[in-house]
């Protein structure tokens, strides 16, 4: 299926790596011109040849995006690169660090909030009264809709990135449509690293790891199991697209579970 987004323009924030990587790939096959923000150099470095078209390099930008200077550094790239703000708006970035609640100190709650919801809102806030048309995707969480115990500080980010959403989508159409997608578990560093989810529900569980998996899956009634990078690209791409020219203020979950969501 043709998308008809060949020649656009996208700023893609966090895409050096898992659901933002994906991401970036899917808007280049689609013949999308691309700047990536992450502050990865080296990974960011890595995929400079696969992303270049028609002779033309991605805009590669390595960036904070947890400080105000970080993002102004991504936008004032961004606008260099594209002569002007991009067609399409991919915010992306963010990290969940697997901890417990009394855990996470205030230190730790500033830094989710720095990245995982300010950034959003700086990005925002710097590009969409530049621009005349284009859409914005904003990454969520199904956890900001069905809570879990771990991560409380992504998932409280994540709740607040669906009112932003809501907000831009307001103010901004018909010129800009902004929308949200919801992950549930995709197999990212998250999940698979030493320390990581997987590794948290074997010792909750007191099993291996792909018993512990199992059993989770189970439990959240995963019928699909754990989503791939891919399957948010997928959506993600759809929704910047022409073909979404109507969706705007949605939130979409494509977790694959239909435990407790509302």
């Amino acid at each position: 299926m043709d998308l008809q987004l060949r020649g656009k323009t996208a700023l893609v924030t966090g895409g050096a790596q898992g659901i933002g990587l994906a991401i970036a790939d899917r808007l280049h096959d689609e013949g999308v011109r691309l700047a990536v923000a992450d502050i990865d150099r080296e990974h960011l470095l890595k995929h400079e040849d696969r992303w270049t078209a028609d002779g033309r390099p991605p805009a590669l930008i390595e960036a904070d995006l947890s400080s105000a200077e970080g993002v102004a550094r991504a936008i004032d790239a961004t606008l260099e690169a594209f002569s002007g703000p991009p067609d399409i708006v991919v915010n992306n970035v963010g990290v969940a660090l697997p901890r417990a609640f009394a855990d996470i100190d205030d230190a730790g709650w500033q830094r989710t909030f720095d990245l995982n919801f300010m950034s959003y809102v700086r990005v925002t806030r710097a590009l969409l009264p530049r621009m005349k048309t284009g859409a914005v995707v904003n990454i969520a969480s199904d956890l900001a809709k069905q809570p879990e115990v771990v991560p409380a500080d992504y998932g409280a980010m994540k709740a607040a990135v669906l009112h932003l959403t809501k907000v831009l989508a307001l103010e901004f159409a018909p010129a800009v449509r902004t929308n949200a997608v919801l992950p549930g578990p995709v197999w990212t560093g998250l999940w698979s690293r030493p320390g990581g989810l997987v590794d948290m529900l074997a010792a909750d569980y007191g099993t291996d790891r792909d018993t512990a998996l199992s059993r989770y899956l189970a439990d959240r009634q995963l019928t699909f199991g754990i989503a791939d990078p891919d399957d948010v690209a997928s959506m993600v791409a759809y929704l910047v697209s022409p073909l979404a020219r109507r969706v705007n203020g949605s939130a979409f979950d494509i977790g694959g579970t239909v435990r407790s969501l509302i």
